[in-house]
């Protein structure tokens, strides 16, 4: 690894002719009023006392009064400043939603971008339509450019299965690979003290919080109550056999005493005492460094590679996508009371001008969180001792060297940074997301992200939430008591009722791009 620590009084010597754009000459800066989230953990008087932020102004040659938000109070600010006191622009505050209720307050920026900003247009050009899709509003105008990672590897994947590798070896079995293997496991963790504390009864085989319950449903190729998507048709889901065959088997389950019940009404904080207090041999979690911090049991875990049922081989089983995007959809925008647009889109295009001006206004200056490895690849690592002797640590610094609070340009798939397995606890996230990698569906498998009108978001808000409560509600009552013909007729019947027919269409209006 290299870590070539350089002082900040040299990197702000440094010339970035490469990567900053040329500017017009001018007799004095641009002054911008720009919004922006302010975290708790940013120690700085104002941005402006950042060596950072006065890199990237003086480089765009701009002079910005920054309104500070404190992230907490966002949503209460955000609507006082839209209603009276516009400024300029935006890094972060405000979202898709707020711009389509108010698109009168904000600069169309699409035939700007080649002029003032050609190292963005470039780069999102370089991505095709994956980009373009999420800033172009349906009247054809894109209102705001996304940012941050683009495509974290880590975070593709939501939630991650996890089994007890010590439960396995203490009851002399194997990592399933069938729904029959699978059962055989769980009798055993149920019967054999798997845990080893001398007590047969307080094994739980499998539990979960209830949001998480339908992942199990991955067995059989879904891992949402809606649907799934194959060769570009949207099938619902909760109306085939399949759907009734994964209720079938985990009832199977539940009235043997190998899931447990209160998955469908525990609260995280019982769930949670249950994962760390050694109980669980199955569940889904973010990453266990997280959700199993301060637990002794912590290391026992490792990915669940989920089983396939008979004829769903080769579906995606986990959720979450490859090509997910990841980042926020709104990192900039520009409001009409914004009197020189082309200086806040040249502040923003130098900074995406390159990988290392997007890793300084990101991480702060080489040699702090940051460096590059022998391949030229970012890499993020714990501030060296020498250059904190106060042990303030990594969060500290990163949050006091970089610009803004979490408001990136946009970091495309190849500039992702990447930590050495040695690092601290977000490596282990991305191992774990390789681990069940052929598992999350492709490109193709997934929704992808477009942005609609209001009046057309309206038609699916109005039938989601009541679906989603019905489906919530029949899931955990088929599990807990089971399924007969009969019962399954009437949730036939009960799905028109709340219009998953039409649900279903609309999503695949939406895949499709045909609204």
């Amino acid at each position: 690894m290299k870590r070539t620590l350089i002082s900040l009084l040299l990197v702000l010597t440094m010339t970035f002719a490469l990567a900053a754009p040329a500017l017009a000459e001018q007799e004095a800066p641009v002054k911008l009023r720009i919004a922006a989230p302010r975290s708790s953990e940013d120690q700085s008087s104002s941005f402006n006392d950042k060596e950072v932020v006065q890199k990237f102004c003086k480089e765009a040659n701009v002079e910005v009064e920054w309104i500070e938000i404190p992230s907490g109070s966002i949503t209460e600010r955000k609507g006082v400043i839209l209603a009276s006191d516009l400024p300029d622009a935006f890094l972060g505050i405000v979202q898709q939603d707020d711009i389509t209720a108010n698109s009168d307050l904000f600069l169309p920026l699409q035939d700007l971008l080649p002029q003032y900003a050609p190292n963005i247009y470039e780069q999102f050009n370089s991505m095709g339509e994956q980009v373009w899709n999420i800033c172009t509003w349906p009247d054809g105008n894109v209102y705001a450019l996304p940012g941050n990672w683009m495509l974290a590897t880590g975070n593709v994947v939501e939630r991650q299965p996890m089994i007890n590798q010590k439960w396995l070896e203490n009851v002399g079995k194997k990592m399933p690979t069938t729904l029959d293997e699978l059962y055989d496991v769980l009798k055993a963790f149920k019967e054999q003290d798997a845990n080893g504390n001398g007590d047969p009864s307080d094994e739980l085989p499998i539990s979960c919080r209830p949001e998480d319950f339908i992942y199990f449903g991955g067995s059989w190729g879904f891992t949402n109550d809606f649907y799934r998507i194959e060769d570009g048709k949207v099938i619902g889901v909760a109306a085939t056999e399949d759907y009734r065959a994964f209720l079938e088997f985990y009832n199977k389950l539940a009235s043997e005493g190998l899931l447990d019940v209160e998955s469908f009404s525990q609260t995280n904080d019982q769930w949670s005492a249950k994962f760390k207090g050694n109980r669980l041999g199955i569940s889904w979690c973010w990453r266990p460094g997280t959700d199993l911090a301060g637990s002794e049991c912590q290391k026992d875990f490792v990915s669940y590679l989920p089983v396939m049922a008979e004829g769903c081989e080769g579906r995606p089983a986990v959720p979450g996508s490859k090509t997910k995007f990841t980042g926020i959809l709104v990192a900039l925008a520009i409001t009409t009371a914004c009197k020189n647009p082309e200086a806040v889109l040249r502040f923003w295009d130098n900074a995406s001008a390159t990988t290392e001006q997007k890793m300084i206004f990101s991480q702060g200056f080489e040699g702090y969180t940051w460096g590059w490895d022998d391949a030229g690849r970012p890499i993020e690592f714990d501030v060296p001792a020498e250059l904190d002797p106060e042990n303030k640590g990594r969060a500290w610094w990163r949050f006091n060297l970089s610009a803004i609070d979490n408001v990136l340009p946009l970091i495309l798939p190849h500039e992702q940074s990447y930590y050495p397995s040695d690092a601290f606890d977000p490596q282990a996230k991305y191992n774990l997301a390789m681990d069940v990698w052929e598992y999350v569906a492709d490109q193709e498998e997934s929704m992808p992200l477009r942005i609609v009108d209001a009046e057309t978001l309206e038609e699916k808000t109005m039938i989601e939430p009541d679906l989603k409560n019905y489906l919530t509600s029949f899931v955990a009552n088929s599990v807990i008591n089971g399924v007969t013909d009969e019962s399954w007729a009437k949730h036939l019947e009960e799905l028109e009722k709340y219009q998953y027919s039409d649900y279903i269409e609309w999503q695949q209006k939406y895949y499709d791009g045909s609204f």
